[in-house]
């Protein structure tokens, strides 16, 4: 069916998770082609749990009177409640279809659901999760270390192309990086925190703990022997 007049372009990914007695849970994340923002429809009604002051993050700059509910709960709450009830070892077969490609994995529920999840935190409005929108127009389920690392830094670096462009001040030691995923440990912890206080299974908030691990980039993944090993591989654009 051709999209409506006037309504926005969209990029699409289709989460597709089948289990081991057939029984399939699909997922499709409208993403607005421009701004990288989540396409969704309003709900009648949100739990308790999605409102700002829940378990509110400790770095969050939003205000209950502007924003009475966390962009994050308000768009992870249907995954929430579709996953609640299993455990996070269960494996899964899922297939991630997107305009250009299909990706397909066998891994465990929680790892299905942290893909998945990172896309509902990053395009929900969530003013901190913001800084990783661009990574969106790329989007890469089941990324790796490695992988996680170089987009991380080409988005951050690219962005700082952009900032020189318009004569604004430029981070060229990575030190605003650094503090960004300072931040975005303390969301992702603090939504564990908001999903641990209603009775749900595991799976959801395991999700959440593979993707606090990207908090861990200041003292674990940005290291002078990753920094080391790109320039190596960028060596043909050294002296």
């Amino acid at each position: 069916m051709p999209p409506e007049a006037g309504a926005p372009k969209s990029i699409t990914y289709r989460y597709r998770m089948t289990f081991g007695d057939g029984t399939e849970k699909t997922f499709t994340v409208d993403i607005h082609s421009e701004h990288l923002g989540l396409l969704r429809e309003e709900r009648a009604s949100y739990p308790e749990w999605t409102r700002l002051g829940f378990n509110q993050c400790p770095n969050c700059p939003l205000e209950a009177s502007q924003n009475p509910r966390c962009p994050v709960a308000e768009s992870a709450v249907d995954l929430v409640d579709a996953f609640g009830d299993f455990p996070s070892y269960e494996e899964v077969d899922v297939v991630v279809e997107s305009k250009n490609r299909t990706y397909s994995r066998h891994a465990s529920l929680q790892t299905a659901v942290s893909s998945l999840l990172g896309l509902y935190m990053v395009t929900s409005g969530c003013p901190i999760l913001d800084k990783l929108r661009p990574m969106v127009d790329m989007h890469l389920p089941f990324m790796n270390r490695e992988e996680t690392l170089y987009r991380m830094l080409t988005m951050y670096l690219l962005a700082q192309h952009f900032r020189q462009q318009k004569g604004q001040p430029v981070d060229r030691d990575l030190a605003g990086l650094t503090r960004l995923l300072g931040e975005i440990r303390q969301v992702n912890v603090a939504f564990c925190g908001r999903l641990n206080a209603i009775e749900i299974k595991d799976a959801s908030v395991n999700a959440v703990v593979i993707l606090s691990t990207l908090g861990d980039f200041p003292n674990r993944l940005i290291t002078k022997r990753d920094l080391a090993r790109l320039e190596r591989i960028f060596s043909e654009y050294g002296p």
